[in-house]
This record gives C-alpha cells, structure tokens and sequence, in this order.
C-alpha cells in the first residue's frame, strides 16, 4: 500500500508541474495523515499520497474529502443521525461542498460517532480526521445507474463563479453550501 501511494504521489508532483489540477480518488489515498487498514486481520498503515504530497506543497495543496448519504443498490442506507453523513442527510439539497472545519467547531466536544458501511467499496469519513481536509463534497443519494464524478463536480467548477453577493454563492451556517452554487477549486493536485 505504502508503495501505490509513493507512486501516486510522484504521479501527483509531475502534473501538479503543469498547473493547478483536480485529481480524483479514494479519501485514504488523498488525506494529509497516515492511512490505516486492517487485512486478514492484521493493523496496516502507510503515508498516504496526500500526506506526501502535502508536505512538499504546502499550502498549495487542497483536500475535499468526499462522503455520501446512501447507495441502496449496495445496501448503504440513510445513516444513522450521529454521523457526519447522518448530520449531512437531513440537509435539503442533493449535493453540498461543506467548509469541514467551521463544521467541525459545531460538533464541540461532542464528536460525530463513525459510521460503519456494509459495502465494501465505501469507507465512510472517519470523524477523527475532519479537521485534516479542506472541505467535504458531500451527495445525499448515489443512483444506481454509473455516476460521473464531471457531473457531480460540474457546477462547483473553478472559473464559474457567480457575481459575488448572490445568495446561493454564500456558505450557510456552520460553513454549509449547497454544491449547486458555483465556487472555485483551489489550485494544487
């Protein structure tokens, strides 16, 4: 696994030379902070290609961490309230870019529980790690026909911002943004 990530990250420096870019892939591989399995019972953990990349890039370098409400064709139904995704849920809208760390301020001292997947192609947000990202993208209910991460991301698109002061480009209270209001990317892989 450390091995993947290292050549991950080589392969995130050598387009992050040509300019800002968003790159897709799983929370573990893009997280800042160590990553942690366990397999065949064993406890694994490895420097992921975020925490490589960041490291060198500092500032530059951007984490949206990615969460979701429900994939019912997979057996991932509405989560429990005491999670980030169950306080997410109850949200209006389909989709939101969330300002993770003015939600965690929110939380307190009380901390969101995990929330456990029986789906093994979803790992839940660990709760402990909220803080470590730059935002959460964050889809209430995944279809069961094959998503395109483009359309999900279209409207948040860097370049497509609104006039400022329209209504729907403010964040809400506790950092909450409806992903149909168009923002901007930060630059970086």
């Amino acid at each position: 696994m450390g091995q993947r990530d290292s050549m991950m990250a080589d392969n995130l420096f050598a387009i992050a030379e040509r300019g800002p870019t968003l790159v897709h892939a799983h929370n573990a591989h893009l997280q800042r902070h160590k990553s942690t399995m366990r397999m065949g019972g064993l406890p694994l953990e490895w420097w992921s290609a975020g925490a490589i990349v960041s490291t060198r890039l500092g500032e530059e370098y951007a984490f949206l961490a990615t969460a979701l409400g429900t994939i019912r064709h997979q057996g991932v139904d509405t989560p429990p309230p005491d999670t980030v995704e169950g306080l997410l849920y109850v949200l209006p809208e389909d989709h939101y870019v969330v300002d993770s760390r003015r939600l965690v301020t929110t939380f307190g001292n009380a901390r969101p529980a995990p929330r456990v997947s029986p789906y093994y192609g979803y790992s839940p947000l660990d709760p402990a790690h909220l803080a470590d990202s730059d935002g959460i993208v964050f889809v209430k209910d995944v279809p069961q026909t094959v998503l395109d991460a483009r359309e999900l991301l279209r409207p948040v698109r860097a370049g497509h911002e609104q006039p400022s002061g329209a209504e729907s480009d403010r964040p809400g209270r506790d950092g909450v943004r409806p992903a149909h209001s168009r923002g901007s990317v930060r630059g970086g892989p």
